[in-house]
């Protein structure tokens, strides 16, 4: 009987056991979203994190771990307190009134710091504990595992720009000096880029653009491009100019058009220019129609010129026949 007794008490203790760790297990809280308003940041700009719970809750802690050589906390919402501590903020909220005033959303607000020159990936790690319903009857899991957040760090960047100087006029068969010019006040940087070049020109033409490297090495850029095969680096404040000579076998228009490539990036291109040089005399079709018109106009003009006032025969020439007729009548009658 005793023995009896003590297996159904074990069995009613195992079931409480088993009934209570049911009722008070955590439960996952997957209606969670987070999400940032942005994920390129440039110094001395703010981006958020936006925590959406998709349920009221009356109690909840999070971490957000960032990286404070780039990035500083600004402020929060939706939270009781929060602080920075090195490089983590802690968002602690519960509802003070028991359960009537809980929250469904917060947001942590940091900004990028001043001085950054280059692009710098990073993460925001988020981790969680305390999360309970408004009135702390269901608790939710903590997450351990850090929620990540990508963003960049980096300037505002400046597209680099291209420009082709030379004066004229170009005499052909002479070398002929062509700066180009790579600028940008904030370009963004660049391990391997090239400077190529393609050409129109006229029939049975040559054109040439050379070039002598560090290594007193010549190069012909239209045939070969400018700089290492692997490309050169590039980036920040640029102001590069490469002294160029160009040679034109023959007179007439010839068209250059440079590109900036980037060799990681599948050729992929970041600045380009086009540039018309005029060898020789040469007369451009519009100047011709010009011409011609001209010529049209100087053809219909009249070889001398019209005469103006008034012609003083006319009026000596009536007297004249009056005259004479008044004589004749006079005449015939004696």
């Amino acid at each position: 009987m005793k023995k009896t007794f003590s297996i159904v008490v074990l069995f009613t203790l195992l079931f409480v056991l088993i009934f209570s760790v049911s009722v008070n297990a955590a439960v996952t809280l997957d209606t969670l979203t987070i999400t940032t308003d942005k994920t390129i940041v440039n110094p001395d700009s703010n981006v958020t994190i936006n925590f959406n719970f998709g349920q009221p809750l009356g109690a909840y802690t999070f971490d957000i771990d960032f990286d404070d050589a780039l990035l500083e906390y600004v402020s929060s919402t939706g939270v009781t307190s929060a602080s920075a501590t090195g490089d983590t903020v802690t968002a602690f909220f519960t509802d003070l009134t028991g359960g009537s005033a809980p929250s469904s959303s917060m947001s942590v607000t940091f900004k990028a710091k001043t001085g950054i020159t280059t692009s710098n990936p990073t993460q925001f790690l988020i981790t969680a504990t305390g999360m309970a319903n408004p009135d702390g009857s269901v608790q939710f899991e903590d997450i351990t595992t850090p929620i990540t957040k990508d963003i960049t760090v980096e300037p505002a960047y400046v597209d680099y720009n291209i420009t082709v100087e030379y004066t004229e006029p170009i005499i052909k068969d002479e070398e002929h000096p062509i700066n180009v010019r790579i600028s940008s006040t904030m370009g963004r940087y660049y391990d391997h880029l090239r400077l190529i070049a393609e050409v129109t020109k006229p029939d049975n033409s040559t054109f040439q653009l050379f070039g002598t490297d560090a290594a007193d090495l010549e190069h012909d850029v239209i045939l070969s491009g400018w700089g290492d095969p692997a490309g050169f680096g590039l980036g920040g404040t640029v102001n590069q100019v490469y002294n160029f000579r160009g040679v034109f076998s023959e007179d007439g228009e010839y068209t250059l058009t440079l590109k900036l490539i980037d060799r990681d990036s599948s050729d992929a291109v970041i600045a380009s220019k086009t540039a018309t040089f005029r060898v020789g005399e040469v007369v451009s079709e519009i100047e011709e129609t010009e011409i011609s018109e001209e010529q049209q106009q100087q053809e219909v003009l009249p070889t001398t010129h019209p005469k103006t006032g008034i012609n003083m025969y006319l009026p000596f020439s009536a007297i004249a026949l009056v005259s004479l007729a008044a004589y004749s009548f006079v005449s015939k009658k004696h």
